[in-house]
């Protein structure tokens, strides 16, 4: 086989490979056109916006959440108004009858934010008439950010996103307003923020300081520490006084309760003083007298002692007497005898 018809034997291979990959490239475009409904028929309609809300031609049309079309153009009216023309694939067209409605509906895209602004069409009711190719299609305009987004109608989600942009709404009249709590926090914090940053205040030495100021804090936590030691003592001999002190009331009870008795043994000696009294009265009566009898009885024996005097002189005189008497008969021989016959007989 020759150099040549080698040459052309593969030239001849790569232009069919080439001319498979054409065919299949054309197969694959047209199948896909058609189930996107590219080659079928459509049905043009209007809407009317006051606003553009990002839409762009080739936006696309849905229904019921099934792409039924795209838009095509637009433009602005002489009335300053979004003139917005559709188009609708005519499989579809006769659902949008009388009583449909459009509404701006943005789509969300696989990382979960706004891919695109386009229209979803309400389809009207089955027994209504169809409107005719280049109606006008009433609309629902979105008021908030919240009927922009691709929810359905009583989703818990509408209500939760409404809220956040309520919230966010208030938050920034908040921030808008100087005299707000939130403002004047938002005040304090750029003022910390400055503090922090100035090595000149405490906040930024705490932060910004190379370890000094971190020693003098573990001073002052060591101090705090034997502060609290010496605290916890004292705390205990503070409990063992208060366990004195309960010892000292229950013996004041205790002493309160005899006292309680020593006022009732008073009261019963109080009681009976006023008998006693009155026999005290009568003794001191009675001692009065046997006083002044006592002093009357002893002038009297001092009396009779005195008598006394002269009757002791007599009676010595009289014993003297006597003692002559018997001298004398001592003397006289019958009675000396008869005294010596007393003695014997004695």
């Amino acid at each position: 086989m020759s150099l040549p018809f080698r040459i052309r034997r593969a030239e001849w291979v790569a232009g069919a490979f080439v001319l498979l990959a054409v065919v299949a490239l054309v197969a694959s475009l047209v199948l896909l056109s058609r189930a996107r409904g590219s080659f079928e028929a459509t049905t043009t309609y209007t809407v009317v916006l006051r606003d553009g809300y990002g839409i762009t031609p080739g936006s696309r049309v849905e229904m019921l959440g099934i792409d039924v079309g795209s838009i095509t153009e637009l433009e602005i009216s002489d009335d300053n108004q979004v003139v917005v023309e559709l188009e609708v694939r005519e499989s579809f067209a006769p659902r949008i009858a009388e009583g449909s409605t459009a509404r701006v509906k943005a789509s969300l895209d696989l990382q979960g934010v706004l891919g695109g602004v386009g229209l979803a069409i309400t389809p009207g009711r089955p027994d209504s008439t169809p409107l005719p190719p280049g109606s006008r299609i009433e609309v629902h305009e979105p008021t908030s950010l919240v009927d922009l987004l691709p929810v359905v109608p009583g989703d818990p989600l509408v209500d939760d996103l409404a809220a956040l942009v309520h919230n966010a709404r208030l938050m920034s009249d908040e921030v808008a307003d100087p005299e707000s709590p939130l403002h004047r926090a938002l005040a304090q914090l750029t003022e910390l923020l400055v503090k922090i940053q100035d090595r000149e205040s405490t906040v930024g030495r705490v932060l910004q300081d190379d370890g000094e100021l971190y020693g003098r804090l573990i001073g002052v936590l060591d101090d705090v520490d034997g502060t609290m030691g010496r605290l916890e003592k004292v705390l205990a001999r503070s409990d063992r006084l208060l366990r004195s002190a309960d010892g000292m009331v229950d013996r004041g009870d205790e002493l309160m309760e005899g006292a309680d008795e020593l006022m009732d043994s008073s009261a019963k000696v109080v009681a009976g003083i006023p008998p006693v009294l009155d026999g005290t009265d009568a003794a001191m009566k009675d001692l009065d007298e046997a006083v002044r009898a006592f002093a009357e009885t002893t002038r009297e024996l001092k009396a009779v002692v005195e008598s006394m005097g002269p009757l002791v002189e007599h009676m010595d005189e009289m014993v003297e007497d006597m003692d002559a008497v018997a001298e004398a008969a001592a003397k006289v021989w019958p009675l000396r005898r008869h005294a010596r016959r007393a003695k014997r007989g004695d």
